[in-house]
C-alpha cells in the first residue's frame, strides 16, 4: 500500500498498487523507498538471507546456471506479510528446450515436487525481450503543484529478480549475471517483469489457469494455491473456486452464501451434531463456526477423486485464550466430498472432528 503526503496541504491518499496488501500498518514496518527489507523488516538484499531463500525453494544459485550455459529469468516473491509465496523460473538449459519451474518454499503444501512445463517458443522469446531492462532504475516523480512529496510503504510485496547472460564472444562480452530486489511501492521495472513472469506461467499450467485470481490476491497467489490440488487437478480446480464461498462465510448472517456450496441432501457432521439437507447443514456450519469466538478454514489438500468427484482435506482454526503468558489456539480436522451436479461442485457430506491443543 502507498501513502503520499503533500507537505504542503498534507492530505492523505490511500493507493494500493499492484502487489500490495490492503492493511493496517503496522507501528515500525514502514521501509522507505528503494529498500530492500520486506513487512517484517528483513533484508531481502543480504547475500546470506538470500541463500536462505535459495535453500528454502531448493534452487540452484544463478551463479550455477550461469557457469553451466543456462539461460535463466526468474522471480522469487514475498507477500506484503514478509512471507516467501512462491519462485517463478524460466530455464533453457544449455542443449534442452526452455521449460517453466514453479517452486513453494520446502516444507509449505506438504514438501510438493515443483510443478513444470514446457515454454513455447514465442513465450521464451516474448520473456526474453521483456527482460531487457528490469535491473534498471527509474528516475523518481517529479513533486506534485503542491510541493514535495513523501511516500510509505506499508504491506507492499517484495520481488527478487535474477538473469544470466551468456557470453558473446563476436561482441566480446563476458557472461554475466543481472539481479534486482524492488519494493512494490517503488512502481519499478522489476516488479512489472515479475508480474509478466507470473503471466506468462499460469496458462502454461492448465490447472492453475482455472484458479481465479480474484480469490488469490492476483497471479503470484494463483500458483501458490495451485500446489494443494492432487490427483485430477482440473476438478480440484473447481472446488479450489467453490471453497472461498464457504470460507467467506462467518456467521448466520452468510446463510444464504453457505447454501450456494451445500447439496439438497448435504450431510455433515460437526463433532456428532448432524444435518440432513442444504439448509440444515449451512445452519449448522455457520452456527459451530461462530462457537468460542469464531474460527477460520484452512486448506491442506484438494483432491480430484474423478471428474465429477473431489476431496477436500484441511482444518478449522479458533483462539482459546492464553497459558503462562502466550496465546492458545485450537484446531479441528475437516474433511469434504464434493461431487458435480449440474455443471458446478457442491459439498455432498462433511465431518468436522474434535478441537485439540495442536496440529
Amino acid at each position: 500500500m502507498k501513502l503520499l503526503a503533500s507537505l504542503a496541504a498534507m492530505p492523505l491518499l490511500l493507493l494500493a498498487p499492484i502487489g500490495a496488501d490492503a492493511a493496517a500498518p503496522k507501528e515500525g514496518r514502514f521501509p522507505p523507498l528503494g529498500d530492500c527489507r520486506d513487512d517484517r523488516g528483513v533484508d531481502r538484499c543480504d547475500p546470506a538471507q538470500h541463500r536462505r531463500v535459495l535453500a528454502l525453494y531448493g534452487v540452484q544459485p544463478i551463479e550455477a546456471h550461469l557457469a553451466a550455459g543456462d539461460i535463466v529469468r526468474r522471480a522469487f516473491f514475498v507477500d506484503g506479510y514478509g512471507s516467501d509465496r512462491v519462485a517463478i523460473s524460466f530455464v533453457r538449459a544449455k542443449g534442452r528446450d526452455p521449460a517453466l519451474w514453479v517452486h513453494v518454499p520446502s516444507g509449505k503444501e506438504q514438501g510438493r515436487a515443483p510443478m513444470q512445463a514446457p515454454v513455447p517458443g514465442p513465450v521464451w522469446d516474448d520473456l526474453i525481450r521483456r527482460s531487457a531492462h528490469f535491473d534498471r532504475t527509474l528516475a523518481p516523480p517529479k513533486p506534485g503543484p503542491d510541493g514535495e512529496e513523501e511516500v510509505l510503504c506499508i504491506h507492499s510485496w517484495v520481488y527478487t529478480l535474477e538473469a544470466t547472460e551468456l557470453p558473446d564472444e563476436l561482441a566480446g562480452q563476458p557472461g554475466r549475471v543481472r539481479r534486482k530486489t524492488e519494493d512494490a511501492c517503488d512502481d519499478g521495472l522489476a516488479e512489472a517483469y515479475a508480474l509478466e513472469l507470473a503471466r506468462a506461467a499460469v496458462p502454461l499450467l492448465p490447472a492453475c489457469a482455472l484458479i481465479d485470481p480474484r480469490q488469490q490476491r492476483g497471479l503470484p497467489g494463483v500458483l501458490s494455491a495451485c500446489f494443494l490440488l492432487t490427483g485430477d487437478r482440473l476438478a480440484a480446480a473447481e472446488v479450489l473456486n467453490r471453497l472461498n464461498l464457504i470460507q467467506a462465510a462467518e456467521n448466520e448472517s452468510d446463510a444464504a452464501r453457505a447454501e450456494q456450496v451445500f447439496g439438497p441432501e448435504a450431510q455433515l457432521d460437526w463433532q456428532g451434531s448432524r444435518s440432513a439437507d442444504r439448509a440444515q447443514a449451512a445452519k449448522l456450519w455457520l452456527a459451530k463456526l461462530a462457537e468460542g469466538g469464531g474460527a477460520q478454514l484452512f486448506y491442506d489438500k484438494v483432491e480430484g477423486l474423478s471428474p465429477d468427484r473431489v476431496r477436500f482435506v484441511g482444518f478449522l482454526s479458533r483462539y482459546a485464550g492464553e497459558a503462562n503468558g502466550e496465546s492458545v489456539n485450537q484446531f479441528a480436522s475437516v474433511e469434504q466430498i464434493w461431487t458435480r451436479e449440474g455443471g458446478d461442485f457442491f459439498i455432498e457430506r462433511a465431518i468436522v472432528g474434535p478441537w485439540e491443543r495442536e496440529r
